[in-house]
Order: structure tokens, then C-alpha cells, then sequence
């Protein structure tokens, strides 16, 4: 608290950076919505669209906990469900990461995504 306050603005820059990043992938992506956060370090997705499909495995997701489940072993990308937030139907993506972990992460919720059937 007692520290010059003069980093934040360059800290605010670099998350709505972020922000944006993933707001661009999940634009991109069949299946995920969102609505743009104001204050935040993390995006609620809506993923209700990805819900009744089936891995290429043929696994059936039935809900947002399956979908996180499959991000996390498909495409390496952990991310929390929505159910644990009262948010059903929705994924929590956090994006107070460096850029190049972000960068990959958003290519392979992506790539995982449309993968399903």
C-alpha cells in the first residue's frame, strides 16, 4: 500500500491486452460466447454451445464440467466450470498469463473445440 501507483496504468494496458486476446478467440470459436469484461483477469464463457457434443473419441459432453474436463485433457488448457461459480453452462478462462502461454492456450482451446462433433 505504500508503493508509488504510477505501474498501473501499463499493468491495466497489458490485461485488457490479454483480455482481448481471448474475447478474439472465442469470437472465433462455434460453441463459446461471451460478453466482454470491464475489471477483470478472468472471462465467463458461455459454453452451453459446446454442451451435446462429442469428443473424437465419441464422448458425449453433457455439461460445463465435462467441457473443462475435456480442455483440460485435450487440449492441456485448464480452466474452471462455470457449476463450481452457480454458473452452469458457462467456463471461467483466466487470462493473467504471459503472452506466449496465453497465445498457446487460446490456439488450443480453439483447435480442442473444433475438434467436436
Amino acid at each position: 500500500l505504500t508503493q508509488p501507483a504510477d505501474f498501473l496504468p501499463q499493468w491495466q494496458a497489458i490485461l485488457v491486452r490479454r483480455r482481448d486476446r481471448v474475447m478474439a478467440m472465442i469470437d472465433q470459436v462455434d460453441g463459446l460466447s461471451a460478453s466482454t469484461p470491464q475489471a477483470a483477469f478472468y472471462i465467463f464463457a458461455n459454453c452451453s454451445g459446446l454442451i451435446g457434443k462429442s469428443t473424437p473419441a465419441g464422448v458425449q459432453l453433457n455439461d460445463d464440467v465435462a467441457v473443462a474436463d475435456y480442455l483440460l485433457t485435450e487440449a492441456h488448457v485448464a480452466t474452471l466450470p462455470g457449476t463450481a461459480f452457480g454458473a452452469p453452462g458457462y467456463l471461467r478462462l483466466a487470462y493473467a498469463l504471459d503472452d506466449a502461454l496465453l497465445d498457446s492456450a487460446c490456439q488450443s482451446i480453439a483447435r480442442a473445440c473444433g475438434e467436436l462433433r
